[in-house]
């Protein structure tokens, strides 16, 4: 899933995209940073909320305090921030692909 976010920080996350069966996610100073789902994060119909985790946390810098990204993805006919196609896409990888990629804090999306 390719979407280019308008947020300006330089830690802020821009494109998150499955690779190869990898989650990865692209910053403004760091491309495809591979990212793990936490158990907190949280997938409707039109709305994901997202909490990922680098796995290489010392490589990929992220907020120092916190050491995640969030991520909020809309996908109504109102409001939308991703392609619908590809937002459903990643929908499906997460319900099905995502166990070895989501942190041990597991619980159901």
């Amino acid at each position: 899933m390719t979407h280019h976010a308008t947020l300006t920080g330089k830690h802020a996350p821009h494109t998150l995209r499955v690779d190869r069966g990898r989650l990865l996610i692209d910053t403004a100073n760091v491309t495809a940073c591979e990212v793990r789902v936490n158990g907190n994060s949280r997938l409707f119909g039109h709305l994901a909320l997202l909490k990922l985790h680098p796995i290489n946390a010392t490589k990929y810098p992220v907020n120092a305090t916190r050491k995640t990204y969030t991520v909020v993805l809309i996908a109504t006919s109102l409001a939308c921030n991703v392609d619908a196609e590809a937002f459903r896409r990643l929908r499906v990888w997460l319900r099905f692909a995502r166990a070895q990629h989501q942190d041990s804090t597991i619980s159901p999306l």
